[in-house]
């Protein structure tokens, strides 16, 4: 069985891009997101850029 683990992305979309690619090419049984998707980093008066990173995190 292999588990594809995103770690502590906070608000860096690259990570999400990267683990999107390495998921097509392993095919991972299981992927875990261990949260902390968001941290403020001055995004806090953006809403757009929420749902634009939970709308990659989700794809």
């Amino acid at each position: 069985m292999i588990v594809f683990i995103i770690p502590d992305v906070q608000m860096k979309k690259w990570m999400l891009d990267e683990a999107g690619r390495l998921i097509q090419k392993l095919s991972p049984d299981q992927i875990v997101c261990l949260g902390d998707l968001a941290d403020d980093f001055g995004l806090q008066h953006d809403p757009h850029a929420y749902e634009v990173m939970f709308g990659r995190a989700v794809r």
